[in-house]
């Protein structure tokens, strides 16, 4: 039905996926890691990527402090091995059958999580209550980076670079995409029979 930009797609994605109110540490890091995300899951965009809570979500109304950090990451996406790595992410893993360990103690949530690609487990806190209420069940399956423990290490300081080196495994590099195998991403829209093609620099 239309085309877009790779770093279009990654802007409407940290637009519907992110809290953009957050900070700009936290949204770059989502921008790389949905680049990344979109780049495995498409096979260098040989692939189609539904764009659904399966995958991930992207909305063609793109706010100001999304395509921010979109444009501060530009290219920017995670490799293990010379391998673009499958990032994911979720909001945040508690009450739900993907993290049975998960406590509350006060004002404290503490949650095992497992760093990708590696699957390394770690233990993820959250304090910061601000982001309480948006934890909801369902919302997380601990495998990657959380979003909400994401903002609160963006609000403590840490950069973008500090928070992905923190919910990716040892030895996941941050890297310029300089060429891809494939010139388009189709993204299917729940519809088989309505989809999108997302054009990718060369």
């Amino acid at each position: 039905v239309g085309t877009m930009d790779l770093e279009e797609y990654v802007a409407g994605v940290v637009s519907h996926e992110a809290y953009t109110d957050e900070g700009m540490e936290a949204l770059k890091a989502q921008a790389v890691a949905a680049r990344s995300y979109a780049l495995s899951v498409t096979d260098s965009c040989t692939k189609s990527i539904g764009n659904s809570t399966m995958a991930q979500t992207f909305t063609r109304d793109i706010n100001d402090r999304a395509r921010e950090a979109t444009n501060a990451t530009a290219g920017e996406v995670l490799t293990y091995n010379g391998e673009v790595v499958l990032a994911m992410y979720d909001s945040f893993c508690y009450n739900d059958s993907d993290c049975p360990d998960a406590t509350k103690s006060g004002n404290t949530y503490t949650v095992t999580y497992s760093k990708m690609p590696n699957v390394e487990t770690h233990t993820v806190v959250l304090n910061d209550s601000s982001q309480f209420g948006r934890i909801l069940s369902g919302q997380g399956h601990a495998h990657g980076m959380s979003q909400l423990v994401s903002y609160q290490m963006a609000k403590n300081g840490d950069s973008y670079t500090d928070i992905l080196a923190y919910f990716y495994s040892d030895g996941v590099e941050i890297s310029l995409l300089t060429s891809l195998s494939g010139s388009s991403l189709a993204v299917a829209d729940g519809n088989v029979n309505d989809k999108i093609l997302f054009l990718f620099p060369s």
